[in-house]
């Protein structure tokens, strides 16, 4: 009877636990109103506030004056593309438009988890970057059934960026986060940190360990050689390599501060270390926050070893609304509705359209001085189509120099730094043991969640056992009296 009861306890604690975690499932709409159901990244989106209209919110008025239909978006997020995978292979809610990077999308074709496009999406076919365009067709995975498939038939672009350190350069040399060498530079111990990624921290290990073999390929190879040698060093899984990322990621934990997803921006702006390994649209953010209120100067630098190159992309999973997903898509691929989700974020889209390029221009062009230097990113505005205010078509900026290696470097980074850095790819089989090899790194970094959880049951049990025994005195007491 007490085992029962207290099974009966423990599976209420588990539903209740189970409830409190789920999305925001909607059952009681108007039956006129069609549910969106939009999963993203925390922090990824403009959303309402007092003085601004979220995109969210403006879809839903396009879909009512435009499209003569009510439709209510149901927003949730999560921290990381492995968390997404996981509760989309969990089920219990269904999804129509989520937002994972290269990698995981591939993951997600293997596995015939997501719907394809059945249209054109008409403004990022005329306003995507043609660099973006044709780095997602060149992109290409195959299906559960071996038909091979480029990353545009099922993906439309959201944003994109790199992965490298803001670091304090009134304590950190350039030289000496021009390394991934500093993760693991005892010097800087407790002052660095890594991402709470396995993807993102794998990739940092890798080129560390591998370092004197890109060195010698950038030596010796021409550019699109040396970015296939990235690529792959980047992406071997191989038992041997396996292991060897383990014992460094070991080693780098014991020196590093901490893993983090989203604290890194505003530890480094409180000083509490002086290195964060980021991805750029977060180093954009704290650049501008700890100059804007903290009269504190970050920089941002991609490592010569190489580095990732990701892009984010919106896809439908299995059973989405794929109609109205591509219409939300469409919609964002709008260059006013980007530069609207770029202004909030801090991350670069995909979209290179004149609004684009006025946003950047407002923020970053410099009158030419003695002081100044031009910025050239018509690798990725060219054909687009951009003009100056007398019509002449312009693909670069006239920079300050004090803008080197700072906010216009980690939002669109010069054709240099894209040269060495590459793109993720899905591990295949290797998945599992990759896995297993962090849970091993990471060891008793059990989540706060699951402490909170075990701390209840205990303390739940506790007052049962003790409700329990002060009732069997009572019931012998009771017998005594008798």
């Amino acid at each position: 009877m007490k085992q029962n009861k207290l099974l009966a306890l423990s599976a209420t604690i588990m539903i209740c636990f189970s409830i409190s975690s789920c999305g925001t499932q909607n059952n009681n709409s108007s039956s006129d109103t069609t549910i969106l159901r939009v999963y993203n990244c925390a922090d990824y989106i403009s959303e309402t506030d007092e003085d601004t209209i979220g995109v969210l919110d403006k879809f839903e008025q396009y879909c009512q004056d435009t499209l003569h239909k009510n439709v209510k978006i149901e927003y949730s997020t999560y921290e990381t593309n492995e968390d997404l995978y996981n509760q989309l292979r969990a089920g219990g809610v269904q999804y129509d438009l989520v937002c994972p990077s290269e990698y995981m999308i591939e993951k997600m074709i293997i596995n015939d988890m997501l719907e394809p496009l059945n249209k054109k999406i008409s403004n990022y076919e005329e306003y995507g970057s043609s660099y973006i365009q044709q780095t997602l067709k060149e992109f290409k995975t195959k299906t559960s059934d071996g038909t091979e498939v480029s990353f545009d038939e099922y993906a439309v672009p959201y944003m994109w960026g790199t992965m490298g350190f803001m670091y304090d350069p009134a304590n950190v040399s350039l030289d000496e986060v021009s390394s991934w060498d500093i993760i693991w530079n005892e010097d800087f111990k407790n002052q660095t940190s890594l991402k709470d990624s396995v993807r993102d921290t794998y990739v940092t290990a890798t080129l560390h360990i591998y370092k004197e073999e890109l060195k010698l390929a950038k030596e010796t190879l021409d550019d699109e050689a040396f970015n296939d040698k990235v690529t792959e060093i980047m992406n071997r899984c191989d038992d041997l390599t396996i292991s060897l990322v383990e014992t460094a990621l070991k080693k780098a934990k014991e020196n590093i501060y901490e893993f983090e997803v989203d604290t890194g921006k505003e530890n480094i702006i409180n000083g509490k270390y002086y290195v964060n390994l980021c991805w750029s649209g977060d180093a954009v953010y704290a650049m501008d926050v700890a100059e804007l209120e903290n009269n504190f100067i970050i920089n941002y630098k991609v490592p010569e070893e190489g580095s990732n190159i990701w892009f984010d992309g919106w896809v439908m999973p299995k059973g989405a609304n794929v109609e109205l997903a591509q219409e939300l898509m469409n919609f964002l691929c709008r260059p006013e509705i980007a530069a609207q989700n770029m202004d909030y974020t801090g991350y670069t889209s995909g979209i290179a359209g004149q609004e684009i390029w006025n946003l950047v221009q407002e923020t970053y062009d410099e009158e030419e001085t003695d002081e100044t230097i031009e910025y050239d990113l018509s690798y990725f505005f060219k054909d687009t189509g951009i003009t100056d205010d007398n019509g002449n078509l312009i693909d670069s900026f006239i920079i300050h120099t004090s803008e080197e290696n700072r906010q216009l470097y980690a939002q669109y980074p010069d054709e240099e730094t894209i040269k060495r850095c590459a793109v993720m790819k899905d591990f295949g089989e290797q998945n599992e043991k990759v896995n297993e090899m962090w849970i091993r790194v990471k060891g008793n970094s059990i989540s706060w969640v699951i402490y909170v959880f075990l701390g209840v049951v205990v303390v739940l049990i506790v007052i049962f056992e003790v409700k329990n025994i002060r009732s069997k005195r009572a019931r012998k007491n009771r017998n005594k009296n008798k």
